[in-house]
């Protein structure tokens, strides 16, 4: 998953290149169908993408929060393969600010409905 997320935005960077921007993310994990495990680890996750996604720098320019790309995140886990190995859907949205005004365009709806990632809690993000 980790190497799709990472797709996923070297996708929207490059395509944003020329007005590229930094994030304000929202992430949410979602576990419901996972039964009997730590559900700790997927809070801890939830925690790891936000603050990976609103706290790297993206460019050398500077923005204010309401300049900043908004994007939504869900990933819905809807199996453990193993301790550190899920299944599960990935929906992202992206809307970028218009400039000199308060109107957001939509720049991205992303679904990936089989997503397989390794995550160790309290590993880093890279």
């Amino acid at each position: 998953m980790m190497r799709k997320i990472g797709l996923l935005l070297l996708i929207l960077t490059i395509s944003l290149q020329l007005y590229s921007q930094e994030f304000r993310c929202n992430v949410q994990v979602v576990s419901q169908q996972i039964q009997g495990t730590n559900k700790q680890v997927f809070q801890t996750l939830q925690n790891a993408i936000y603050e990976f996604m609103n706290n790297r720098v993206w460019t050398d320019n500077v923005y204010t929060m309401e300049e900043r790309i908004e994007c939504n995140m869900m990933i819905n886990i809807t199996e453990q393969m193993s301790a550190d190995e899920f299944k599960g859907t990935l929906t992202i949205q992206a809307r970028r600010p218009v400039f000199n005004t308060n109107y957001n365009t939509t720049t991205l709806n992303f679904v990936d409905n089989d997503i397989r990632f390794r995550y160790v809690e309290f590993a880093p993000l890279e």
